[in-house]
């Protein structure tokens, strides 16, 4: 890979860093703020956090590929993926639970221990398929000439870590179509704690991204270079989007409150002073 593709995947992996501990941070301090609150701030700081793997996984791009880079970006990227797809989806489950007006026998399910329960399960469950990936893949690089005369070098699997890789994309698979389900459901959500415009434009980036994934590594007329640049440069798009619009919404809520209470301040004083 050229210096300039190495650069560019840094500064991407840097500003995907700054963005995550910069959602966190702003969580955090506004916590207590009806804005975030509202939004679940415990599911969207673990959601900052685990965008984090997705980002690291960039710098695996870089050189030529190894066997070690072959199973760490898989682990990195798809443990990534299910925390953040997870926490959308149980975050606005139980946004939608507070809108149904459920029953008090039922209000534990509004629980954060509860839905961190579901998030647990789902994380686990994709870590189980990632082991059982690793232990069936047998990944070897390959090296190959290409009709452009340039060494190509691609992770191969074994017919076993074939099958097992299908299974856990489709097992992603579901996770991001469930994206679709629950905004449908945020559909019934007031339009001030609804996030289906969000989950929407997530689903879509998301998808396109993984597709563009899937022609990248099939297409032979690319150079690994190229393919595996695009691939990252993917890779950080469809981590970045949903950290984009959980913190760029909230943080202008957040600025206008300011503003209109600056603006009532200086009515008030105005008034008090005549």
């Amino acid at each position: 890979m050229s210096s300039k593709h190495r650069l560019i995947l840094i500064a991407l992996a840097t500003f995907g860093f700054f963005a995550a501990f910069t959602l966190l941070i702003f969580t955090r301090r506004n916590k207590h703020n009806p804005i975030v609150k509202s939004a679940s701030a415990l599911f969207v700081s673990i959601l900052a956090l685990g965008a984090i793997p997705a980002y690291a996984s960039l710098f695996l791009y870089m050189d030529s590929a190894s066997s070690f880079k072959c199973l760490a970006r898989p682990w990195l990227q798809l443990t990534s993926f299910s925390i953040v797809v997870g926490c959308l989806i149980v975050k606005n489950i139980r946004v939608y639970f507070v809108y149904c007006k459920l029953p008090k026998r039922k209000l534990y399910l509004l629980k954060d221990r509860t839905m961190a329960a579901v998030l647990s399960a789902l994380i686990c469950l994709e870590v189980m398929l990632l082991g059982g990936y690793s232990s069936v893949s047998n990944v070897e690089v390959n090296l190959s000439l290409s009709y452009r005369k340039e060494f190509q070098y691609r992770c191969i699997n074994s017919r076993s870590g074939n099958q097992m890789n299908q299974i856990l994309w489709g097992f992603n698979g579901v996770l991001l179509n469930t994206i679709l389900f629950v905004a449908y459901l945020s559909r019934k959500v007031g339009y001030a704690h609804s996030e289906l415009s969000q989950l929407i434009v997530i689903y879509f980036c998301t998808a396109i991204s993984i597709m563009l994934i899937f022609i990248l590594r099939a297409d032979d007329a690319i150079r690994q270079t190229e393919s595996a640049f695009n691939e990252g440069v993917l890779i950080w798009f469809s981590t970045t989007v949903p950290i984009l619009t959980q913190f760029v919404p909230k943080a202008i809520q957040l600025y206008n409150q300011e503003i209109l209470f600056v603006r009532y301040l200086c009515q008030v004083l105005s008034q008090e002073l005549r």
